[in-house]
């Protein structure tokens, strides 16, 4: 069935009438029993905004891995508040986005490809502040600092234990402290077939 092409400039007459008669209706009007429309209409936004977090949250954690990954320094810088906090080992923290990014550069410089991929993101969102933890698998290729072993591939992985802090309506790392939880030898060589 086909419809007829609609006329844009009858939208507010249409709406108009509909808030007309929507006006008429609320006089006769009842709450339903299940609680009061402005409280259900609250609860609706809340949750909203819940997810809407969430989902930004996840998009910062999947820019870190883009960033590293495509050693991309704008898009590294983009992740982290001003005094983020990055702790890649026992002994090893970064402060500040300088500090990170320079530590981010060195790895670039010691691993001349990585591939980040992580899993099991949790997110706990409280106010303008909010803790996540994820799973991270890592393949890197050795550089020449590795001597026999540069070009090898090895895969390991661990996992993030994040803050995150919203500022000005966007999400950013505060602090993330790196486990690795395990570590594997060198990745199988690939030989294509024949």
């Amino acid at each position: 069935m086909a419809f007829p092409p609609i006329d844009m400039h009858c939208w507010p007459a249409v709406l108009s009438s509909l808030f007309a008669t929507a006006r008429e209706d609320s006089a006769r009007w009842v709450a339903p029993a299940y609680g009061d429309g402005v409280d259900e209409l609250a609860s609706v936004v809340q949750r909203l905004e819940q997810l809407e977090s969430i989902n930004a949250i996840r998009d910062l954690v999947a820019t870190y891995c883009w960033g590293a990954d495509h050693r991309d320094l704008d898009t590294w810088n983009s992740v982290w508040a001003p005094d983020a906090i990055w702790k890649v080992g026992p002994a090893r923290s970064f402060v500040g986005v300088a500090q990170i990014r320079q530590a981010v550069q060195q790895q670039w410089a010691a691993f001349p490809a990585m591939l980040h991929s992580t899993a099991n993101h949790r997110v706990e969102i409280n106010g303008d502040r909010a803790t996540g933890v994820a799973d991270v698998t890592v393949m890197t290729q050795l550089g020449d600092g590795f001597g026999e072993r540069a070009g090898a591939w090895v895969s390991g992985g661990g996992t993030y234990h994040d803050a995150y802090i919203r500022i000005d309506g966007s999400w950013y790392l505060s602090k993330r402290d790196v486990t690795d939880d395990f570590l594997h030898g060198p990745t199988p060589t690939f030989q294509p077939a024949r």
